[in-house]
């Protein structure tokens, strides 16, 4: 299994990624606040993953606040790493991708059990759209699934609403509501880079399969990640899955 995931060029469509770093790309972050490179992760890599998986420890995740309800399994980067070596190269990788795509220095956070994760949203499993707190993320999605499309509201945090102060997450969540987003529907293979200004979240899943994806947090050189912040990939409860059923 170590050497199925150790080398970048066994991982990847060499294409999709040429495409990906050419200079029509670059700094496209910035203006669209999202990018969706489909098809760069190769998708016998993709099951590979879901199917390594199996019977490993994952965090659940139960959340309900006025936007809805939020409930997925989790396993961290450190724990993904342990499980499968190499996961840290492709976080290295992406990393440089969103680095061009924002035009800007960006690396992988200084606690990788919060700078990677693969996350499993079981069936009428949703995530409530939020912003998340590092510059940039990307959302690699592993299968395909009925409903569990990727929400984003590219850019919707300007710098006029930030200027409410702390009015300013309760007026774009308002603000939102009147927007419809751009929707990505879950396919193996696809990356997804939006930046922090972009309110995203997962649409509930239909049908019977779990909704599989990487999830890597970028942040700019020298921004640090105390221990005492509330991240769901440090909770400390395990529960093992058996199948993903993806």
């Amino acid at each position: 299994m170590t050497d199925r995931f150790a080398h970048l060029e066994n991982l990847l469509e060499a294409d999709v990624q040429q495409r990906l770093l050419s200079d029509a790309t670059r700094g496209q972050l910035n203006t669209a606040g999202y990018f969706h490179a489909e098809g760069l992760i190769q998708p016998r890599v993709c099951q590979a993953l879901i199917d390594a998986l199996a019977g490993a420890e994952f965090i659940e995740v139960r959340r309900n606040d006025r936007r809805g309800d939020t409930h997925f399994f989790t396993v961290n980067g450190t724990d993904l790493e342990a499980r499968l070596p190499g996961m840290d190269g492709l976080y290295r990788y992406l990393g440089d991708v969103a680095a061009h795509l924002a035009e800007r220095p960006l690396c992988g956070l200084d606690d990788l059990s919060i700078g990677l994760s693969l996350n499993c949203t079981p069936p009428g499993g949703a995530f409530v759209r939020h912003f998340d707190r590092n510059d940039v993320s990307a959302s690699v999605m592993l299968n395909t699934v009925a409903g569990g499309a990727l929400e984003l509201w590219p850019n919707i945090y300007s710098s006029s609403v930030g200027a409410l102060g702390r009015l300013a997450n309760r007026t774009v969540m308002q603000l939102s509501l009147l927007k419809r987003p751009v929707r990505i529907p879950a396919a193996p293979g696809d990356v997804v880079f939006f930046s922090r200004r972009t309110l995203h979240g997962v649409a509930a899943i239909e049908g019977m399969r779990s909704r599989v994806s990487l999830i890597m947090a970028y942040d700019q050189p020298g921004v640090t990640y105390s221990q005492d912040q509330d991240y769901y990939g440090r909770a400390d409860t395990r529960i093992t899955l058996e199948t993903l059923n993806a």
